[in-house]
């Protein structure tokens, strides 16, 4: 059976979209000035803002490297 995938609410499409930017196909985790690149690309300015994008999108690498790592590959 198919799984349904959560939806995405629209205030977190931006850290999505970051993240889908920003990883990479190797086991490399994104750096930081990396994500501060992108913000600044995006014109996204705001401190607080930044702050949390730039945490959320961790959390995302950190869980996709995780799930990469070969003693998950077979799981």
């Amino acid at each position: 059976m198919k799984k349904t995938p959560p939806p995405l609410y629209k205030d977190l499409f931006v850290v999505w979209e970051g993240f889908l930017a920003l990883k990479s196909a190797g086991l490399e985790p994104i750096r930081f000035s990396e994500i501060e690149a992108w913000l600044n690309l995006n014109g996204i300015f705001d401190l607080n803002y930044r702050q949390e994008i730039a945490h959320l999108v961790r959390i995302l690498d950190i869980e996709h490297l995780e799930l990469l790592r070969p003693s998950n590959a077979n799981s």
